[in-house]
This record gives C-alpha cells, sequence and structure tokens, in this order.
C-alpha cells in the first residue's frame, strides 16, 4: 500500500480538536455537521483531507442511515442502536466446552502485564495457553512473571513497531498451528490521545477477562456457530462515525480480502482491538501478507497509521467468513448487538 489515507496525500490537514473542545457535541451530531456542511457545499472544500476521508466513509453508511431518512432521525439523539443476530442453532445447559483458550497479549508495559495476570488467576478457567509478544529490554522479567502462573506460555520477541497489530500478525501463524479454534487478544498498550485511558482500560478487562467473562464467552461461540467475535459491549462503534482517515485503506484492504464495497455498509467494529475471535476469521487478514514494511515507524500517531486500519478490518474478516459479531453481553434469550454511537473513551 503506497498512502493508508488522504491525509498522506497533498490535501489540507486541518486539527478540529480545538474546536470540539468548545463546542463539545456527541460524535453522531459531529457527522451530522459534517453531512449538511460537506455534502451541501461540497465544492468549497475540495482541497480539504477531512471532506475526502469523510466522502470516502459513506460507503460505510447503513442502506437507511442517510439523511432525508425518517430512521436517521429518529437515531440521531440515541447513543444507541442494536443489530439483530442470528439464534443460536442449538442452546446447551451444560458448562462450556474445556478446549484449551489461547490468549495473545502484547506486552509493552509490565504494570499492565501484572494487571492481566491477576484478572486470569482470579477468573474460574485456568485452561489457556498464553502467546507473549514483547521487546527484547523486557523478555526475562516477563519469563520469571509468567513461570509461577503455571500457565503455558510462548514468548516472541518483537520491536516497537505497528502497534499491538504487527507483534499479533506476527505471532497468530503459530497460535493456528497449535491448533487452537478461539483466541482472546490482549494488550497493555493505552491510547495516547485518550485522557480517561485508564478507565477505559478497567473497563476493557472488566468486560473480556473479568468475573465469569471468559467461561461466558466461550459458552456463547459454542452455542452459536454464526457468531465469529465478542467484543467488549459498549465498545462496538460504526465504523461511518469512527472512520478517522482510515476509511481509504479500509476500502483497499477489504477489496483485497474479496470483500466489496456494498458489503461494507453498516460495518462496526470492536475499538481497543481486543476481543475475542475465531481463528477461521482472522484467516482473511493473514492471506493480506502484510509486511513488517508496510506499518509505519512508531511516532504516537493517533490515527490514519495501516495499524488502525487493521484494527478495523478484523470486523471485515467476518465478512469474509460470513460470520456475526457479538459482544459480552450477548444473551441467547435477545440475541441482539448493541452498537455505541458515541464511545466516550474516544471523546
Amino acid at each position: 500500500m503506497s498512502k493508508t489515507s488522504f491525509e498522506s496525500s497533498d490535501y489540507k490537514v486541518y486539527d478540529f480538536r480545538k474546536l470540539w473542545k468548545y463546542f463539545p457535541i456527541k460524535r453522531y451530531q459531529k457527522e451530522t455537521v459534517k453531512r449538511i456542511i460537506f455534502g451541501t457545499f461540497s465544492f468549497a472544500f475540495q482541497n480539504w483531507a477531512s471532506y475526502h476521508n469523510w466522502k470516502k466513509a459513506q460507503l460505510f453508511v447503513p442502506k437507511n442511515g442517510h439523511l432525508l431518512n425518517a430512521w436517521y432521525w429518529k437515531q440521531l439523539f440515541s447513543n444507541n442502536y442494536t443489530i439483530d443476530i442470528s439464534k443460536p442453532l442449538n442452546i446447551h445447559k451444560e458448562k462450556t466446552k474445556t478446549d484449551r483458550l489461547a490468549i495473545v497479549i502484547h506486552a509493552f508495559y509490565l504494570d499492565i502485564f501484572d494487571e492481566i495476570i491477576d484478572y486470569l488467576k482470579k477468573s474460574d478457567f485456568d485452561n489457556i495457553s498464553l502467546y507473549i509478544t514483547t521487546n527484547i529490554k523486557l523478555i526475562n522479567t516477563i519469563e520469571e512473571k509468567l513461570k509461577v502462573t503455571g500457565y503455558s506460555y510462548i514468548i516472541m520477541v518483537v520491536e516497537n513497531h505497528g502497534r499491538d497489530i504487527l507483534p499479533f500478525l506476527k505471532i497468530l501463524p503459530k497460535v493456528i498451528s497449535d491448533g487452537h479454534e478461539v483466541i482472546l487478544k490482549l494488550h497493555t498498550k493505552g491510547s495516547n490521545h485518550l485522557n480517561k485511558k485508564i478507565p477505559w482500560r478497567y473497563d476493557l478487562f472488566n468486560k473480556l477477562i473479568g468475573d465469569n467473562s471468559i467461561n461466558k464467552s466461550l459458552l456463547t461461540f459454542n452455542q452459536n456457530p454464526n457468531i465469529g467475535m465478542i467484543g467488549p459491549s459498549g465498545h462496538i462503534i460504526p465504523m461511518h462515525f469512527y472512520y478517522g482517515s482510515n476509511a481509504h485503506s479500509v476500502e483497499i484492504l477489504s477489496n483485497k480480502m474479496g470483500v466489496q464495497n456494498d458489503q461494507l455498509m453498516g460495518l462496526n467494529f470492536a475499538a481497543g482491538s481486543m476481543f475475542y475471535v475465531k481463528t477461521e476469521c482472522l484467516l482473511p487478514i493473514l492471506k493480506l501478507n502484510l509486511e513488517d514494511e508496510m506499518f509505519e515507524v512508531e511516532a504516537n500517531s493517533t490515527d490514519g497509521t495501516l495499524a488502525h486500519a487493521v484494527e478495523r478490518i478484523f470486523a471485515v474478516g467476518l465478512i469474509a467468513q460470513k460470520k456475526e459479531l457479538a459482544d459480552t453481553d450477548y444473551d441467547n434469550a435477545i440475541p441482539i448487538l448493541k452498537v455505541c454511537k458515541n464511545h466516550s473513551f474516544t471523546q
């Protein structure tokens, strides 16, 4: 890939974050403002990167989400909407299968790695294999911590490159070759642009590995073969509201995966890049053969990198494999996915 976003082109780039501080409106209201202004006065913004990013992102807008549609205005002042998920084919009341779960952790901060291990120790599920990616400076300390856990583990040394995404893609072939069908992807990296990154992290960990979360998620997979990914509830967000400068890259990568533009309408993804996923849904992404040099050098980028695009196309892997996205609040009796239109942790 040559250019990952319109912001890497010759278009003018403006940072509107200061503006939104003075006008603290919600995310979907911002998108409404863009739709009205960009849609009505498009001729005035032809040299703006934000306009071209917005224009490209329209391919993710649901068919019933256009400005003149009654559904759109009905949903305008709601923080969430729901999507129906296929009902389970068979409901089993017994406990989940004891298949070993692969937990892939990108360990960049030791204190947060300790938090994850503490969560796992407190859980009632211990049939896991840990796959750790970390840098050369931390490997000895990480291994000492792992030895006392009693968990099976494999450590891979990686560079600080490609955020948590590239390390995950590097260790993924080993996880698959070991025969795992379900992966829990976690990482210790915070989002540098989030003022709420500590409560954000706790919220993600509590929903993914707190209390009975592991057993519940595996049971959901076992009972509904149509579900391919389970993300943390409250962190499933619509692509057409949270495209940033990634829409162009998502389209390119999706097409390479054999997913056409009309299939991307209404795309939702798990923000934060932590989730449960069936390994079969990751195969289309592995087949992209993304190389190290395609990922930008770490520069505290908050958006627009290949890593940000791949974070979104994990959901495209579901489309390619004809699977559905669920969240940790999934209920067999009412099988719906709740989509958050105003993700407070990214405001």
